[in-house]
């Protein structure tokens, strides 16, 4: 249909022009199950609901929670589906039906609306269709909006809950937009006790004080609790949004007092209001879009024109959640919510390794060759030795790090290029009962090689040795599991893969390995493993002062890892690196590696004939693309990374750059 343009509303000061209302499924269901739904309480609050898109015609828009169903469907998800998450769409359809159905019995004309049919996933964040619902408010008709699955790169659905659902409303057409959930507290409680005082306000750049109050989500909820309210709403609100979460009330007779200024609410309808500190009622809207694409508004901000596409292996263009969760204040790192917060990023990181509990992370402030550092300078005992497996510049690094500290080693080389033989490593294991360790890099980045982990993790563990692994350019995208590969060490980093920003690295082993590094003599202070360990685990305080905004960057940008799942993000990867690899192909490109060895997210291709690495690189970065060199042992050879958030149209922006410059030297040289 095409949007009539509504007449604007007339608008008090202080009142909201579009008020978004979330019934919360824990008012209307029970959501340890996975299929009730008490009819009557939605009858209820459709009644209220009803009454007050009558009152303020044209202005409200309904989200109603998963409750039961939405969970149910979602809880246990095949994450190797890429579809799955259509179990979503079904369960919450139905969810709407009924709410729809219900605000039909109050007199109500409203209108199910899938958001898989509105909106879906870019790299920067979610966009949205918002042309329908524009014109059912002109039309007077209420839109009843849910949780939903949309589509991501892959292609594969993410699933996409009722919190987050309400910023596709933050627009300037429909701005101010206030958005109130309504769920069975009263607001974030400060104690304990169900009747505990609410925190008044939260500050949506420094959610450390709501953060520090919140309760653990249970098993059965999917979408975090209160916690994963927070997050979301604190997000809406940076976006311009002014945000309210207070209870649902059976015996309320009027929700009318939600358009009303804050300052007029009643004093007994106690509320946690999130938004900005202003002498203004509302935040100023803040653009997200610089411009609309093929008619659909993005959700969250489109790259500027400023904007570097980094096609270097880290660090990469990331979410701009990710950029924002850095913008918290000044905070003390013995303070519980910097406890709190290292102990999430430790649970995550374990978690994007495929670690259990028998598992945890330990963090470094620093990159990943702080944590490879620690790793490599702390797990071999005095009487060990470790086999170090070199075929590039990082293998070398392992090398170097093991003989900068006087570890015992014995380094096999393979030569640049080459890949590394399992059975080679068979063999020097079987004729050395010496070595206690060996050392892998995964992704090899220099050459752009993929190293074959799981065969190698398997002779290691037959010959009943250690694998120490550097996964720094490789976890999160490259297939990765501490058991099934038999990693012991694993190092990462934030700011590749798992799409953070520079700063924190972490190593992931079993906690017995680490409890037992207790009787390795120590070889360095600041980078010893256990003491880290021994302060993280038991103490739950930082051994010395960590980068705790780069701390919450990663926090956020693991929780959009493990959302993506490392099957989905390796699809995303490998489809960029497939339109860099055709597209290089079809202009003459000659590539350093054959197809089968290669990593989903690096490319190392020959500089075209006639040129220098610096008539690209300088050529390219003038038009908005970094590209990366080479170590020495390889000359005229560049990388094309694919890592962070980038999509196709990045990567056909980089083709043409790469015509253009090509193009202007051939000119030159003619």
């Amino acid at each position: 249909m095409t949007a009539p343009t509504p007449a604007r509303p007339a608008v008090r000061p202080g009142e909201p022009r579009t008020l978004v209302v979330k019934v919360g499924g824990s008012l209307v269901s029970d959501k340890r199950t996975t299929d009730h739904l008490d009819t009557a309480a939605v009858q209820h609050y459709a009644t209220l609901v009803a009454d007050l898109a009558r009152a303020f015609p044209g202005r409200t828009v309904f989200v109603a929670g998963g409750g039961a169903l939405g969970h149910g469907a979602v809880r246990d998800l095949d994450a190797a589906d890429g579809f799955a998450g259509l179990e979503l769409t079904r369960a919450t359809f139905a969810v709407k039906w009924a709410w729809a159905t219900a605000f039909r019995e109050a007199g109500l004309r409203a209108m199910p609306l899938q958001v898989a049919a509105m909106c879906w996933d870019r790299p920067e964040g979610p966009v949205a269709d918002l042309g329908l619902i524009r014109g059912l408010l002109a039309e007077g008709v209420l839109p009843v909006l849910s949780g939903d699955c949309i589509l991501s790169t892959g292609p594969r659905l993410r699933i996409y809950g009722s919190d987050h659902v309400p910023g596709m409303i933050i627009d300037e057409d429909l701005a101010p937009v206030r958005i109130v959930t309504l769920t069975d507290v009263p607001g974030i409680l400060t104690g304990s006790a169900p009747d505990s005082p609410v925190l008044p306000q939260v500050n949506p750049d420094d959610p450390s004080a709501a953060h520090a109050l919140v309760w653990e989500s249970a098993p059965w909820d999917t979408s975090g609790a209160m916690r994963g309210k927070v997050d979301a709403m604190t997000a809406h609100a940076r976006r311009g949004a002014e945000c309210v979460i207070t209870r649902g009330d059976r015996d309320a007779t009027s929700l009318r007092h939600l358009f009303a200024p804050m300052p007029d609410w009643p004093a007994e309808v106690p509320h946690t209001l999130i938004a900005r500190p202003s002498d203004q009622p509302f935040p100023s809207f803040r653009r997200l879009a610089s411009e609309e694409v093929s008619g659909v508004s993005a959700t969250t901000p489109s790259p500027d024109t400023n904007r570097l596409v980094l096609l270097n292996p880290g660090p990469v263009n990331v979410h701009d959640d990710v950029r924002a969760a850095m913008t918290t204040p000044d905070q003390c790192h013995r303070e519980p919510e910097a406890a709190a917060l290292m102990t999430r990023v430790r649970e995550k990181a374990t978690r994007i390794s495929g670690g259990d509990d028998t598992f945890t992370s330990v963090l470094f402030a620093g990159s990943g060759t702080a944590a490879l550092e620690a790793a490599f300078s702390s797990v071999v005992p005095a009487d060990g030795r470790i086999l170090i497996l070199d075929n590039g510049n990082y293998g070398e690094r392992l090398w170097r790090i093991v003989d900068v500290h006087g570890i015992p080693h014995h380094r096999m080389e393979f030569g640049w290029c080459n890949p590394i033989d399992p059975a080679a490593v068979d063999r020097a294991l079987a004729e050395d009962p010496g070595i206690t360790h060996v050392g892998l890099v995964h992704h090899e980045t220099s050459t752009g090689m993929l190293n074959p982990l799981r065969e190698i993790g398997a002779v290691v563990a037959e010959h009943g040795r250690q694998l120490v692994v550097d996964a720094i350019s490789s976890l999160g995208s490259e297939r990765l599991d501490l058991r099934a590969d038999h990693i012991d060490w694993c190092v990462g980093t934030a700011n590749k893969c798992l799409e953070g920003l520079p700063g924190v690295s972490f190593v992931t082993a079993p906690r017995h390995r680490l409890e037992a590094l207790e009787n390795i003599p120590t070889r360095t202070f600041y980078l010893d493993l256990h003491g880290h360990f021994r302060s993280q685990d038991r103490v739950r305080a930082p051994l010395f002062t960590p980068a705790l905004q780069v701390m919450n960057a990663l926090d956020k940008a693991l929780d959009l890892a493990l959302d993506e799942g490392t099957e989905g993000r390796g699809a995303r990867y490998a489809a960029l690196a497939a339109q860099i690899r055709d597209g290089l192909a079809e202009r003459g490109a000659r590539f350093l590696l054959p197809a089968e060895d290669r990593a989903n997210s690096v490319t190392n291709v020959y500089v075209p004939d006639g040129m220098t690495y610096e008539d690209l690189h300088d050529g390219l970065k003038a038009e908005g693309y970094v590209i990366y060199s080479t170590q020495e042992q390889l000359t005229r050879v560049f990388r094309v990374a694919n890592m962070g958030r980038l999509d196709s149209d990045d990567i056909s922006g980089f083709l043409a750059a790469y015509d253009r410059v090509v193009a202007k030297h051939a000119g030159r040289s003619a």
